[in-house]
C-alpha cells in the first residue's frame, strides 16, 4: 500500500484493455523487441556514445538489446508493453546498416500484425506492484551471448553513473517508479505508439498516485514535455576521439494531481470497475510477464 491506497487486480486489467494495439509481452516477442530496440536505438546519439561500434558489429548489438529484453522478462520489478502494427515491408531496408542482414531477412518473412514500439518500467524495492505483472517469470533460453564488442565500456560507464547519481538526487524512498525504455521502431515512427506507450506508465502512475521519473535523451524531451513531465535537470558529456558530438540528457518527472474529491476518486474507480466486467472473459494478450534492468 502507498498513500493509503491499496491495489485491486481490476487496476490491471484496466491498463492492459486490449485497445491501441497494446499488450503485455511475452517471451515469444524477445527476438522481436531485440531488433527493435537496435533499430530505433541504432540512428540516435545515445547509440553513437554508448555503441559507437554498432555499425561494424551489428551482431553484437542485436544481442546486448534481446540479452536486456530477455533480462526484464526474468525480474518480477519489471514490467514490459509492447505496441503492434501493420507489418511494413520496407522496414528492412530501415534496418540495413544496424541490423544482421539474416535477422533482416528473417523478419521480412512476419505475419501482419508486428511489434514496433516497447517501453519497460522498473518498480522499486518495497513497491506492492511488484509481481504483479507476471504469473511466472520467464527462463532464460537464448542460446549466445553477446561479447558487447560494440559498446564503449568507459562511456557507458561514465553515462550510467550520471542518471544514477540523478535518479538519487531526485528520488528517494519507494514511491516512485522509472521509465527504463522506450523505443519505437524507425519504419513506424510518427504514429503515436510513442505516445501511447508513455501513457500507460502515466495512467499507471496516476492510479497508484505516485512519481515517474525518466532518464530521457535529447531525441524523447518534446513527447515527455508535452505529456505533462516536468524537467528537473539536463546534463552534458563532452565528446571525445570516438564520439565527437558527446551526449546530453535529461532528468525529468511526472508527478500525478492529487486526487481532489472522494466523489471523483469513486467515480473514477467506478469507470476501471466497469472497464473490469467488461474485459473479464477478453483474450489480454496471453501470457503476463515482466522486465530487469540495462547494464550499469
Amino acid at each position: 500500500m502507498i498513500r493509503g491506497k491499496t491495489y485491486t487486480p481490476y487496476h490491471i486489467t484496466a491498463l492492459m484493455a486490449p485497445k491501441d494495439n497494446l499488450r503485455l509481452a511475452t517471451p515469444a516477442d524477445i527476438r522481436r523487441m531485440g531488433l527493435v530496440m537496435s533499430a530505433g536505438f541504432g540512428s540516435t546519439l545515445e547509440a553513437a556514445w554508448l555503441q559507437p561500434y554498432l555499425r561494424t558489429l551489428p551482431q553484437d548489438s542485436l544481442l546486448t538489446s534481446q540479452e536486456y529484453v530477455d533480462r526484464c522478462m526474468g525480474s518480477k520489478g519489471f514490467v514490459t508493453v509492447v505496441i503492434e502494427d501493420t507489418y511494413e515491408p520496407p522496414e528492412v531496408q530501415a534496418m540495413a546498416e544496424i541490423v544482421p542482414d539474416d535477422e533482416a531477412r528473417e523478419h521480412s518473412m512476419y505475419e501482419e500484425k508486428v511489434v514496433a514500439g516497447m517501453a519497460t518500467w522498473k518498480f522499486m524495492s518495497g513497491s506492492p506492484r511488484i509481481g504483479q505483472f507476471n504469473d511466472e517469470l520467464h527462463v532464460s533460453d537464448l542460446e549466445t551471448l553477446s561479447p558487447s564488442r560494440d559498446e564503449h565500456k568507459d562511456h557507458t560507464r561514465r553515462f550510467h553513473s550520471k542518471n544514477r547519481d540523478l535518479r538519487k538526487k531526485y528520488f528517494h524512498g519507494s514511491n516512485w517508479f522509472e521509465l527504463h525504455t522506450l523505443v519505437v521502431h524507425p519504419a513506424y515512427w510518427r504514429r503515436g505508439h510513442g505516445r501511447r506507450l508513455l501513457e500507460w506508465g502515466i495512467q499507471l502512475a496516476c492510479i497508484d498516485q505516485i512519481e515517474l521519473c525518466i532518464c530521457a535523451a535529447d531525441t524523447g524531451l518534446k513527447l515527455y514535455q508535452a505529456s505533462g513531465c516536468e524537467l528537473l535537470e539536463s546534463w552534458q558529456l563532452e565528446g571525445d576521439e570516438v564520439s565527437p558530438k558527446g551526449i546530453a540528457g535529461h532528468i525529468m518527472r511526472y508527478r500525478p494531481q492529487k486526487e481532489s474529491s472522494n466523489t471523483e476518486k469513486d467515480e473514477s474507480q467506478a469507470e476501471v470497475v466497469a472497464l473490469s466486467e467488461q474485459l473479464a472473459e477478453a483474450d489480454l494478450g496471453g501470457e503476463q510477464n515482466t522486465f530487469p534492468k540495462r547494464k550499469a
